[in-house]
C-alpha cells in the first residue's frame, strides 16, 4: 500500500499557497515583471476555507505519520510501528510550510518598498492630487497590487496605498487622466474604489 503522506503533504501545501495567493500573488507578478493580479480579492474571499482544508488535510497527515499500525511478524505476535523517520521530516516540513504561507498576509507588507511620504510630487498646475477608499484590500500584497495598478495609468505622477487607512493618494496629470481612469484600474485589479 503506497503511503498516503506524500499526497496529503502536497495537498496541504497547495491548499495553504492558494489560500495565501491574495497576498503573495502580487510580490510574485512584481518579481516576475508582470502587471497586477486581479484574482487577489476571489482568492481573499476563498482564504478561509482554503486555510481550513490545509489544516484538516494536516491533521490527516498528523494521523496517519502517528497513529499506531499493527505489523504480524512470521512467528506470529504483533508489534506496534510508526511512520519512518522521513515521513514524519516531510510533515513537519509541510507543517511549517503551511503556516508561512498562512501567515503571510502579516509579514507581506515588509517585504514591500515603502513610499516616502515626505517626499510629495512638485504641484504643477496640471496636477491634482486625490485620496480615495478602496474596499477589498486585506493584506500588504492587496495594497502593492493597488498601488501597483495605480501606477500602471498613464499620466499618473505618484500612488501611495495605505492598508491601514484603506486609502489611495495619488497625483496625477488632469489633462492626461482623469478618476475614471483611476477607478478603471483600480476595479481590474479586482478591488472596489469609493470616489466621491
Amino acid at each position: 500500500m503506497q503511503d498516503p503522506n506524500k499526497k496529503i503533504a502536497a495537498a496541504s501545501i497547495l491548499t495553504a499557497f492558494a489560500a495565501s495567493l491574495c497576498c503573495i500573488g502580487p510580490l510574485l507578478f512584481a518579481a516576475a515583471g508582470l502587471g497586477v493580479f486581479g484574482a487577489a480579492t476571489l482568492f481573499s474571499s476563498l482564504r478561509p476555507y482554503l486555510l481550513v482544508s490545509s489544516g484538516l488535510l494536516l491533521a490527516a497527515g498528523f494521523y496517519f505519520t502517528y497513529r499506531p499500525r499493527e505489523v504480524v511478524c512470521e512467528d506470529g505476535t504483533c508489534k506496534k510501528v510508526t511512520a519512518s523517520r522521513a515521513s514524519k521530516s516531510l510533515l513537519w516540513f509541510t507543517a511549517v510550510l503551511v503556516l508561512i504561507f498562512a501567515f503571510s498576509p502579516y509579514f507581506t507588507g515588509f517585504l514591500l518598498p515603502k513610499v516616502s511620504a515626505s517626499n510629495p510630487v512638485a504641484q504643477k498646475p496640471s496636477t491634482q492630487t486625490i485620496a480615495f477608499q478602496v474596499e477589498g484590500m486585506t493584506c500588504g500584497g492587496c495594497a502593492a497590487n493597488v498601488e501597483s495598478a495605480i501606477k500602471g495609468v498613464s499620466g499618473v505622477k505618484q500612488a501611495d496605498v495605505d492598508l491601514e487607512t484603506k486609502t489611495a493618494r495619488v497625483s496625477f496629470d488632469r489633462d492626461k487622466v482623469d478618476r475614471k481612469d483611476l477607478a478603471e484600474a483600480v476595479k481590474k485589479a479586482g478591488f472596489t474604489p469609493v470616489l466621491k
